[in-house]
């Protein structure tokens, strides 16, 4: 749906625009997302994974909506079978509300088995990225946001 041409707005126009006019971090810049913002977010991870280059070295993305087009964003991360190596490391938070459970359709995965799944995955590439797959067990889909924005910055941020 256009995520690669939004991705390469921000990466190769908006940024370099904003670190042009501002004085930015470059070490610590965080793409943020939440629920299709989230998927976005898990796609950029993807890309900056199996690409060079990339803008954003941090990624928190809040119940990101990866049933989206049957888990296609799910069997793209399975399919880096090779661990990759990257000059410095990539960090991701990724989280879940456990109650959102109730709101899944039939066919869809549940969210322990999706977020371990996600978590198998993103292991396989230990050595290019830093991550964490947290569930909110009392949390629904429109509650993650928050507590993932915070507690994503600060475990990002932790000792800088």
């Amino acid at each position: 749906g256009g995520g690669d041409k939004f991705l390469s707005f921000l990466n190769k126009e908006l940024v370099p625009k904003m670190d042009n006019k501002y004085k930015t971090d470059h070490i610590n810049r965080i793409l943020m997302g939440h629920s299709l913002g989230g998927y976005f977010t898990s796609f950029a991870l993807l890309n900056t994974l199996t690409r060079k280059g990339a803008a954003f070295n941090g990624f928190i993305a809040a119940s990101p909506s990866l049933h989206y087009n049957k888990y296609y964003l799910l069997s793209k991360f399975k399919e880096l079978s090779q661990p990759l190596d990257k000059a410095s490391k990539l960090k991701a938070y990724i989280t879940f509300g456990g109650l959102e459970d109730g709101d899944r359709e039939p066919g869809m995965m549940k969210l322990k088995d999706l977020s371990s799944d996600l978590a198998e995955v993103l292991n396989t590439q230990s050595k290019a990225l830093d991550y964490k797959v947290d569930l909110f067990s009392n949390l629904g889909h429109m509650d993650t946001q928050l507590p993932t924005f915070i507690k994503g910055l600060q475990w990002m941020l932790k000792n800088k």
